[in-house]
């Protein structure tokens, strides 16, 4: 799997198959998953809390609400297809 760093605190990503983006903290988000595929994307939403923006095409577990992040939270997101997603989600100490 191909990684890549993406820096600054709004990154918009067009994944890419097989392809793993790892972000710093961010303010705000932006994924288009890619068609075919995995991609994962690891972002920190820190003291304020981050902004995710994805297509409501994705389909994530009925746990997760990507409209509501959590502050000082390292989140892990994989997507397959386009379509389905995993999340993986723990605390940072402050």
């Amino acid at each position: 799997m191909n990684i890549q760093t993406i820096s600054g605190t709004t990154p918009s990503i067009i994944a890419e198959e097989n392809c793993r983006y790892v972000c710093g903290e961010v303010t705000s988000i932006s994924i288009t998953p890619c068609a075919r595929g995995i991609c994962d994307i690891q972002f920190t939403s820190g003291s304020t809390v981050a902004v995710l923006t994805i297509p409501n095409t994705v389909i994530f577990p009925e746990w997760f609400d990507a409209a509501a992040l959590e502050a000082n939270t390292v989140y892990e997101i994989s997507i397959v297809d386009g379509v389905y997603a995993a999340v993986g989600m723990w605390a940072v100490s402050t």
